[in-house]
């Protein structure tokens, strides 16, 4: 009985390395959204900082979170930092 059990079990581990073996080395993952807004707004809302709270799904996760905006507000330079909950991070 022990036998026939190690054999399954061999021949399974042996299925998924093979099976494992033809997948490629790495992956890719990407997201999109549309946003019905002129590119130019879209940008100055994503590219300064201290808009973010408004654009910010993990603000509402939690109300107590710091943060920090070093450098200039948006642009090249410009520095976020938080600290939060176990849920933010």
């Amino acid at each position: 009985m022990f036998k026939k059990i190690a054999v399954v079990v061999v021949l399974a581990l042996a299925g998924f390395l093979a099976f494992a073996a033809t997948r490629p080395e790495t992956y890719h993952v990407e997201r999109s959204a549309s946003i019905a807004a002129p590119a130019q707004i879209v940008f100055n809302n994503v590219d300064n900082f201290k808009t973010w709270t408004a654009l910010s799904p993990w603000d509402k996760l939690d109300l107590q979170m710091k943060r920090s905006v070093s450098g200039p507000s948006q642009g090249v330079g410009a520095a976020y930092a938080w600290e939060g909950n176990k849920k933010v991070g």
